[in-house]
């Protein structure tokens, strides 16, 4: 029973839900620097257990549901505008090696004997 207390001790805390909010805006939505505004609003519904938009409903109405919260942020109009796109510090950082990678990736890139390496860090990584 201790255990179980404590754990609803932290669940409950009031820090909490913008806390793991916050980690989940930047996992799902792809967001480094969400807006204080973006993280509130899918606190309280991490809080309430419910969200509703365009008349659909998700959640159950309890504490830290996580349909609830997960719809609050892929269809909160932070995350589904394109006018924040312009702006140069919002989004997701990488690193320029990572988009290099992509980049890559994306093209089917296949090394072959005749290739000369720009980045001599991809020379040592496992290309294929």
């Amino acid at each position: 029973y201790e255990v179980d207390a404590f754990l609803d001790m932290l669940l409950k805390y009031p820090r909490t839900a913008p806390n793991i909010c916050k980690l989940l805006i930047q996992h799902l939505a792809g967001i480094s620097n969400p807006s204080p505004q973006y993280i509130s609003d899918v606190a309280t519904v991490f809080k309430e257990g419910n969200y509703t938009a365009s008349d659909i409903a998700f959640g159950r109405g309890k504490y830290g549901d996580l349909r609830a919260t997960s719809a609050a942020i892929l269809l909160h109009r932070e995350a589904t505008t394109s006018v924040l796109d312009a702006d140069p510090t919002y989004g997701s950082l990488r690193e320029p090696i990572s988009k290099v990678l992509k980049y890559m990736r994306s093209l089917e890139y296949v090394r072959t004997a005749q290739d000369k390496m720009i980045y001599p860090i991809l020379d040592r990584m496992n290309i294929k």
